[in-house]
């Protein structure tokens, strides 16, 4: 592979794995952010927190090929089971607000949760297992370790077609039964999907599809569209125009006269910006402020 392609590779896991720490770092942060179904959003974040890792640890072995050694198949594991749970999770999400949207008042989210966390379990369970007795485990041209067998390839294909059936169908969904105070959540949903489909499920496809091509620009796409998830997927979390609408209301209410800045420490400032940060960021994140909304509108019907 070129040099030069690595190395852009690189810097773009690099602002993945950073976009991606600071959502979770959001999550933890405000606990707003965990409400259902946030909790799904949030386990997706973690699986694309190893999915950014395990580009960006590539980078010690570009000079050389290693042996294959435990931490290449603890590595290997972890990426398989990363990839198909995010994209599970993310399915879930679809599922989750596609069945808020048919029933507003719905709120037994325990029942569907234990089902939700139930099958995915059962899936991973079922792929990793086939993996630890049967994979054939490798260094990929990428620097990366990977692992795979046929019986998992096959189930781990069938997954990911169904879940971009659901993902898409739950969009469609959404789209039909759509009304204004729940627009930017068919927004904020629509490009989470989209870019989990272009940077998780299509390099992932072009990679299984390629063993037979051997084209090699198309695993350099692959490539690059990988490393790159975690900043789309990431960025198009916490982009929302209240949060811009929150910093530019900042930037003018910090337009002081110089004789009212004396009047202010410095501490005193940063810690009111932080505390009105904290306090209206819960807007980062509009499934579970949809949830709340739709809820006590039902039951005030």
């Amino acid at each position: 592979m070129k040099g030069y392609l690595y190395i852009i590779g690189l810097i773009f896991s690099i602002l993945s794995l950073s976009t991606t720490v600071t959502v979770i770092f959001l999550h933890i942060r405000i606990p707003k952010l965990l409400k259902h179904p946030g909790q799904y959003v949030f386990i997706q974040c973690i699986c694309q927190l190893i999915y950014d890792l395990h580009w960006c640890i590539s980078y010690p072995r570009f000079d050389h090929y290693s042996e294959y050694s435990y931490l290449c198949k603890i590595e290997a594991i972890l990426l398989a089971t990363a990839c198909n749970l995010g994209i599970m999770y993310v399915t879930v999400l679809g599922i989750e607000l596609s069945i808020k949207f048919k029933f507003r008042g719905s709120i037994a989210y325990f029942k569907r949760s234990l089902i939700y966390n139930s099958t995915c379990i059962v899936i991973i369970f079922i792929i990793d297992l086939s993996l630890l007795i049967d994979g054939k485990y490798y260094l990929t041209e990428f620097y990366t370790c990977s692992v795979s067998n046929l019986f998992a390839d096959i189930i781990q294909t069938f997954v990911c077609l169904i879940c971009m059936a659901i993902m898409l169908f739950s969009l469609c969904y959404m789209l039909s039964n759509k009304r204004k105070n729940n627009e930017k959540v068919i927004k904020n949903f629509a490009f989470v999907i989209f870019f989990v489909i272009l940077t998780w499920i299509l390099p992932s496809g072009i990679a299984f599809f390629n063993t037979y091509i051997g084209e090699t620009y198309l695993k350099e796409t692959a490539y690059i569209l990988g490393t790159f998830s975690g900043t789309c997927i990431g960025l198009s979390r916490i982009i929302n125009y209240k949060v811009f609408r929150f910093f530019r209301s900042q930037v003018t209410s910090s337009s002081f006269k110089k004789s009212e800045l004396k009047t202010f420490s410095m501490a005193a400032i940063e810690d009111s910006l932080h505390e009105s940060f904290f306090s209206r960021a819960h807007s980062l994140n509009d499934f579970g402020e949809f949830y709340q909304d739709e809820s006590v509108k039902v039951s005030e019907t």
